[in-house]
């Protein structure tokens, strides 16, 4: 094939793509599947391979350990040296090394292969054959690793340092800058490249917020001429690119598949194709979205209750049934989300002296059941009040004295 296709999901409806054929490359488009469908058989190109840039919130990128003498065998140790990391099972999910072992560690790409497969059969539908299937944040902004390269992409924030990979709401810009690795090099000497669209008026704040958290050496790049085009050409000079696909047969057995299919049959389904598959897609992340969030906050949750640590898989579970509800882009107009009281109790935490010994949620009443260990009743009862101002109903439905504290569990929900 001389044609070839660089793809990206806008939402879950709205794809945008661009096609070089024959060497010359035109104006990038978007529309739905039916639409790019249209789009190539105006152009004359009835068959294309095709590049797909998958959404980075769609998977979970971790830093797995690995013994030096086990790096030959990554594909069997990654899933142990992960398995208590990720919420769903490890026998659903792939796990795809970014990169060469390094000091012992190796950070690590974890996704549904149901996902990549039907993204796979969506466009192998059209006459697209997508033979990589690649992470966009590790394909935006700066390739110098000596930097920390953030990518505002509309509600999105990309950021990348060294081989790690954060993908995140634009509402969390500044939780995401705390989840760089700590063990990175003079995080906050390092320069902050910045990338945006010109029509993008929050630069102005999202600077400051970055200056506010420490980082001052920041140079802003104006995303030229578009994000998809900047990707493309980081792609294309790669050195390095992940492949989520198994293997190339995997999508020639797809591709020969559909070309038995009628072109009548074809073109009736095209319309079913793109609502179904899309949905499809959308409710086959549900768990990696909640991967993706626990993972997001996981660590602000050792940090509040260290000694939670290893209970985490438990919390995750009592988790699942709400989050797989939550809709973190709708999240800040119309839904508090069910993380937010660990963030909030967290602030108090900083300003009280009480720690967490049991922490637990329940999907049935949707309350978050704290129990806290303080010295005296005076805190325990000023931490009922903050979370009261902070928009709660608060209240405690058990106090008793134990060792010379005293424990209190504290019931939160939303008002």
């Amino acid at each position: 094939m001389s044609s070839h296709l660089y793809i990206r999901a806008i939402d879950d409806e709205q794809i945008q793509w661009l096609l070089i054929d024959h060497g010359s490359r035109q104006a990038i488009e978007q529309g739905d599947l039916g639409q790019l469908q249209n789009y190539l058989n105006a152009q004359g190109v009835h068959e294309v391979s095709a590049t797909y840039f998958l959404n980075t919130q769609l998977v979970s990128v971790l830093k797995a350990n690995i013994p030096s003498s086990q790096t030959s065998n990554l594909n069997r140790i990654l899933p142990i040296a992960l398995e208590e990391e990720i919420a769903q099972n490890v026998e659903d999910c792939e796990f795809k090394a970014l990169h060469k072992p390094q000091n012992g560690s190796v950070w690590t790409c974890v996704f549904n292969p149901t996902l990549v497969a039907q993204i796979v059969e969506a466009f192998a539908d059209i006459q697209v054959n997508v033979i990589h299937v690649n992470l966009d944040a590790q394909f935006t902004g700066s390739e110098n690793l000596n930097s920390i390269s953030i990518t505002i992409d509309e509600n999105r924030v990309l950021l990348k340092q060294d081989n790690q990979l954060i993908a995140l709401p634009f509402e969390q810009l500044t939780f995401a800058i705390t989840q760089l690795d700590p063990n990175a090099d003079e995080d906050q000497s390092k320069e902050i490249e910045l990338f945006y669209s010109n029509q993008d008026d929050r630069i102005s704040l999202i600077k400051a917020q970055l200056e506010a958290s420490g980082h001052s050496n920041i140079n802003l790049h104006v995303i030229q001429p578009s994000l998809l085009e900047q990707m493309s050409d980081n792609y294309i000079s790669a050195k390095r690119r992940l492949n989520l696909l198994n293997t190339a047969t995997t999508n020639d057995a797809l591709f020969a598949r559909i070309k038995i299919i009628s072109t009548f049959l074809a073109a009736s389904l095209i319309a079913v194709i793109c609502l179904v598959t899309l949905n499809y897609i959308q409710a086959n992340n549900t768990q990696l979205k909640i991967d993706a969030l626990w993972q997001a906050n996981s660590k602000m949750i050792e940090q509040v209750a260290p000694e939670l640590k290893n209970k985490k898989n438990r919390v995750v579970r009592q988790l699942k049934n709400e989050l797989a509800n939550y809709d973190e882009i709708e999240a800040p107009n119309t839904k508090v989300s069910t993380l937010n009281p660990i963030t909030d109790i967290s602030t108090l935490k900083a300003r009280h002296a009480f720690s967490i010994t049991e922490m637990r949620y329940s999907e049935k009443s949707q309350d978050w059941i704290f129990t806290l260990s303080a010295r005296n009743d005076s805190i325990l009862e000023q931490i009922r009040v903050g979370m009261s101002n902070n928009g709660y109903d608060a209240i405690y439905t058990s106090q008793k004295n134990e060792s010379g504290k005293v424990l209190g569990v504290l019931k939160v929900s939303a008002k």
